[in-house]
């Protein structure tokens, strides 16, 4: 009996030029490395699985349903934070490129010399759609018309990682072999320590944190579409920044951060993270305005601790 390792399953992921149409992202260019299994993050369902719970039988079972229909995919892409490793340009992108512009953001490239970085910020329209293939247990998925949203969490000492939550319309898996992808970048990932955090004036040594761009995206259902689905459409953000850190740190002299004068006077914060310290490999946070949204008390190994969650009304995120 023939069984497939776990293991050969990769992603290519490929910008589309019109909704829904397959531009072919290739092996040799559109690779995008995750760091966890394809094979438990990619789902295949039916928006309209067309059941008939209470049509009449005479009896105690059911009807025999309808045929189903709006086939899709819902994936769970988790990459590791890491830059390209060589000065960013029209041609040179953070892996991660295409799923970010996917995510609603827009890309803009500063190409001076020494401090190349693409920022990526909110848009409100001509949101772009990306293509997916997901090889997985002997099987290739092609996910196409996909949008999706993001979010970042970071644990202290850990690899920084970045997780887009994707949906798509889907065809049937057919059998395949994992391509040989040799795109990847080839650039060691961004670890969270000796990191640059802070909030205002707060400079806090975090334990976690996490910050989600919180895209809503929208099923938009239609009758004379072939499977019933137009497309998947992004309507709104409302992006997030989590951090848990120690309330007080034992033997510091720094002021202690009062999150409650923050949040009765709706004070108007900064929040800045920079995951990485090597140039062309790190990523940045960068947060103009937030307000406190929630408080919690926490026991944090024996010393009093906050986890807050903050409201952000704008935010980019940067790879330099």
């Amino acid at each position: 009996m023939a069984i497939t390792p776990i293991r050969l399953e990769g992603l290519t992921v490929k910008v589309e030029s019109t909704y829904g149409t397959d531009p072919t992202p290739a092996a040799g260019t559109d690779g995008v490395r995750v760091s966890d299994r394809v094979w438990s993050s990619v789902s295949h369902d039916f928006a309209f699985p067309n059941d008939r719970p209470n049509a009449a039988t005479g009896t105690l079972l059911p009807v025999i349903p309808a045929t189903p229909k709006g086939r899709i995919a819902n994936l769970e892409i988790a990459c590791e934070v890491m830059g390209a490793g060589a000065a960013y340009s029209s041609s040179v992108k953070p892996e991660v490129h295409v799923l970010l512009l996917a995510c609603g953001m827009a890309a803009t490239l500063d190409a001076t010399g020494g401090a190349e970085k693409y920022t990526y910020t909110f848009a409100d329209s001509s949101h772009s759609s990306c293509t997916i293939w997901a090889y997985a247990g002997g099987l290739l998925f092609k996910v196409v018309g996909c949008r999706g949203t993001v979010r970042i969490p970071v644990d202290a000492g850990s690899i920084g990682t970045i997780i887009f939550s994707m949906q798509g319309l889907v065809d049937d898996p057919a059998t395949a072999s994992l391509a040989n992808i040799t795109s990847y970048d080839a650039t060691l990932p961004a670890v969270a320590t000796g990191m640059t955090v802070t909030v205002g004036s707060w400079a806090p040594d975090i334990v976690s944190a996490e910050y989600a761009t919180n895209t809503a995206v929208a099923m938009v259902a239609d009758g004379n579409a072939t499977d019933g689905i137009n497309s998947f459409e992004i309507n709104s953000f409302a992006p997030t920044m989590s951090i848990s850190a120690k309330a007080a740190l034992m033997g510091h002299s720094a002021t202690l951060y009062n999150p409650y004068n923050d949040m009765q006077e709706r004070t108007n914060r900064t929040i800045d993270v920079t995951i990485g310290s090597v140039r062309l490999g790190q990523m940045k946070l960068d947060i103009n305005i937030a307000h406190i949204a929630s408080i919690n008390h926490v026991d944090q190994d024996g010393f009093t601790g906050w986890d807050l969650t903050y409201n952000c009304y704008d935010g980019s995120i940067i790879y330099s």
